[in-house]
């Protein structure tokens, strides 16, 4: 799935298709959610790549 950001924090993640899966109101919001930190989300959803996380590309 591909992680993107809009006004501010808000984290909307991706299917390949670009179908919207689920949405967060901040990074920590979508850090907690797949057990990962709120700083690697956000560097992931700035730069738009797929993120592995827990063995599953997001």
């Amino acid at each position: 799935m591909k992680l993107s950001t809009t006004k501010g924090t808000a984290i909307f993640v991706y299917d390949l298709n670009d179908l919207l899966v689920i949405s967060f109101t901040s990074a920590k919001e979508a850090a907690k959610h797949f057990g990962s930190n709120h700083l690697t989300i956000f560097k992931y959803a700035l730069s738009e790549k797929l993120l592995k996380v827990n063995g599953f590309c997001h």
